[in-house]
């Protein structure tokens, strides 16, 4: 977002509404109600070291300091419930997101399948079954709740906030950190579904991942090369975009602005009519010729 489409989203943003505050109040009360009374309740009938309290906690920790999707969140997810929990092992995590992606629902709900192991085998006092759907159930709720009370907490000032540009910075600067985290990620399953063995070292304060290359798994590095040549395709597509969005910014002039809608993929144009039309004229137009472009918003 521009510095311009911010101020013009700050001028245009509709005034706060009377008793927000008294919205914001009851809204916190009844979230946190709803958010801890499983985890409370399993604490007073198992004990606050059983299993589904700690992955109860574990998982509203997740909820809170996890910015970026459900890429981000598993970046660290997976570490902490493989490497510090043992809940499961590397092998079983990459099941489980192959699991998350191959079938209908948001890929968050891997979270689900790391609850049900992690209070399977641990739930004292409970059969191994039972522990393991109440921990799936547990992890569901204690990702989801927060999410819905996040929303109704900051739906009243978002008009007043969408427009401010030090937020659009801090936005972007987060943008920028979960690029790094989701990079983790992929490098974390990549290596463990590609080497049946990888080891940890530690070098200069760095952690670094070493796979033993006696245990690759060639079927799978097979596989995987459709979906590199795939990212080659489809590369300089998302850089003829940025170039195309870049042009149009030139044409439009300070005072306008342009963005791709990201549900719809047409290029969004914010400006006088006169500039508008000189973008769709000189730039726009030559490119939807050609077939590259074919939904324009101005």
């Amino acid at each position: 977002m521009t510095l311009a489409t911010s101020r013009k989203m700050a001028e245009t943003a509709a005034p706060p509404r009377k008793g927000r505050w008294t919205q914001f109040a009851i809204s916190l009360a009844i979230g946190l109600v709803l958010w801890w009374a499983p985890v409370a309740l399993a604490a007073v009938l198992l004990g606050s070291g059983h299993a589904l309290v700690v992955v109860g906690l574990f998982f509203s920790k997740l909820a809170v300091v996890t910015f970026g999707g459900a890429y981000a969140v598993l970046a660290y997810m997976a570490q902490q419930a493989v490497e510090q929990h043992g809940w499961l092992s590397a092998p079983e995590m990459v099941d489980g997101l192959g699991l998350a992606e191959t079938t209908p629902g948001p890929l968050i709900l891997v979270l689900t399948y790391v609850g049900f192991l992690a209070a399977y085998g641990q739930s004292v006092g409970l059969l191994p079954l039972v522990g393991g759907l109440l921990g799936a159930v547990l992890v569901t709720w204690m990702t989801f709740v927060p999410c819905f009370l996040w929303i109704f907490l900051g739906a009243p000032y978002i008009e007043a906030l969408r427009g401010r540009a030090s937020l659009s910075a801090a936005l972007s600067a987060i943008t920028a950190a979960v690029v790094g985290v989701i990079l983790n990620l992929a490098v974390w399953f990549g290596l463990h579904v590609v080497f049946a063995t990888v080891a940890e070292t530690r070098v200069a304060g760095l952690r670094l991942l070493v796979p033993e290359v006696a245990t690759i798994d060639p079927v799978a590095l097979v596989l995987a090369a459709p979906a590199r040549a795939d990212m080659e395709v489809y590369r300089p597509r998302h850089r003829a975009g940025e170039d195309l969005v870049a042009l149009v910014e030139v044409a439009l002039g300070p005072d306008g602005s342009v963005a791709i809608d990201g549900n719809t993929g047409a290029l969004v144009m914010i400006g006088s009519t006169a500039a508008v039309a000189q973008a769709l004229h000189g730039v726009v137009g030559p490119v939807m010729a050609e077939g590259q472009l074919h939904r324009v918003r101005a």
